[in-house]
């Protein structure tokens, strides 16, 4: 397997390049590898006459020494973790009903998990249910184990859980060898972006082609989820064609996209990356101040500009009013009509006698007869046609009224008091009494 980015042959020419850009990029590479081989090299380029490769130098340097002694640690840290290491009370721990417990039993050794235990895991992993179980495992088997636990990991690959799948290639991608691509390669264009990233990732160990073209159709996807996990999986390539990809998703219209960007960038920190953010910020703050200048520019000329003449409220008032003035005297005609037609209406009939229509109130009916008019009234159905009320809008467009509106109203008033004349008439001649 190959280093992060280049070779160790290819690292050793660039470090002698008279590129500063180059050389400080190969420091990055030999800081990356944590090889203790390259630090007889990186002494000499400390007193250099440019300063940035100085100070790249010596912080590689001590980046080298402190991996080394790290290591040096845990080594003896395993070594003493596994003499102490109680296996038996590890399997009971597997052995508990409670999925909670034999998770935690994984997590207790994750990060320094001793030699003793793979076959006691392997062993676990054949009968184990619980998906979140089964994805420590596999992480596990890959961490401790060799190219001996491909076939093991593998078959999770096409297990139902997302995270399972995506744990068997994290898994695979500790193991290390090149035999573990054909099996990673495919999840390239996986649905799920945490698959998809995780392989990305993996295959980038191996300085794959392949790798960065499927990153490149990532970045050019609509979907924000899928540009972010290009950016998860170039920040971890980190090779010098991923961190100017990276550069070009500075510039992404989403503000999210183009701040992880500017954070992958400074997390790879090579001098190509930390270039293209420098380039970016001056960029920016050009940008803004442009803006800046063109709006003080506007604001300039609109105060110098000469207020427009305002239209005094009272003009318009003569023309709305003469233009109101014939439907005001149009619907005043029509309310005139209607009220001449009401009152028609309800006025006594022309036949009527004067004696009947001015009756004297000290005369009243007798209560006989003036009960079986009553009766005879009541008994007759109402008839009243009420006045139609229209809009104003419908008024207009119909000035007209129809003076034959109230005629049935007339005619059956008529009609009731020729009725009361003749049963007064059939009174008198039955009981002659006085009645007016």
């Amino acid at each position: 397997m190959t280093s992060n980015n280049t070779s160790i042959e290819d690292i050793l020419r660039k470090l002698t390049s008279g590129d500063s850009n180059v050389r400080n990029s190969a420091i990055v590479a030999a800081g990356e590898t944590g090889d203790p081989a390259f630090i007889e090299h990186l002494e000499k380029l400390c007193n250099v006459s440019d300063p940035a490769t100085r100070y790249f130098a010596k912080k590689t340097i001590k980046k080298i020494k402190d991996g080394a002694q790290k290591e040096l640690a845990q080594t003896a840290a395993a070594a003493e973790i596994e003499a102490a290491f109680d296996i038996d009370n590890f399997k009971i721990w597997l052995l508990n009903p409670n999925p909670e417990r034999r998770l935690q039993a994984l997590k207790n050794i994750y990060d320094n998990p001793p030699q003793i235990v793979l076959p006691v895991l392997s062993e676990k992993l054949k009968d184990e249910k619980d998906a979140r179980v089964i994805a420590t495992l596999v992480k596990l088997l890959g961490k401790i184990g060799g190219v001996d636990q491909i076939n093991t990991i593998r078959k999770f690959l096409s297990h139902d859980d997302l995270r399972v799948r995506a744990n068997a290639i994290e898994g695979l991608e500790f193991i290390g060898s090149e035999k573990v691509i054909p099996f990673i390669a495919p999840f390239l264009n996986d649905l799920d972006n945490r698959i998809k990233a995780n392989a990305i990732k993996a295959l980038a160990k191996f300085s794959s082609v392949e790798t960065l073209s499927v990153v490149s159709a990532m970045m050019r996807s609509d979907h924000l989820w899928m540009r972010d996990s290009a950016i998860f999986a170039l920040s971890h390539i980190a090779t010098d064609e991923a961190v100017t990809m990276l550069q070009t998703l500075l510039n992404d219209a989403e503000k999210s996209i183009s701040s992880r960007a500017m954070q992958a960038l400074l997390k790879i920190g090579s001098p190509l990356a930390l270039k293209f953010v420098d380039d970016f910020r001056a960029q920016s703050e050009e940008t803004t101040k442009t803006s800046n200048v063109q709006m003080r520019s506007v604001m300039k000329e609109t105060s110098h500009r000469p207020p427009a003449p305002e239209t005094p409220k009272t003009q318009a008032a003569p023309h709305a009013q003469t233009a109101a003035e014939p439907l005001k005297a149009q619907l005043t005609s029509q309310v005139h009509d209607t009220s001449q037609v009401q009152a028609t209406a309800h006025a006594p009939s022309v036949n009527q006698s004067p004696r009947t229509r001015e009756t004297p109130a000290t005369s009243p009916a007798p209560e006989p007869l003036r009960t079986q008019a009553a009766i005879e009234k009541k008994s007759e159905p109402k008839k009243e046609v009420q006045p139609e009320t229209k809009s104003l809008k419908h008024q207009a467009r119909t000035p007209q009224i129809d003076l034959k509106l109230n005629a049935p109203q007339q005619d059956e008033e008529i009609k009731d008091f020729d009725k009361l004349k003749s049963t007064v008439q059939q009174k008198k001649h039955d009981d002659p009494i006085t009645i007016f």
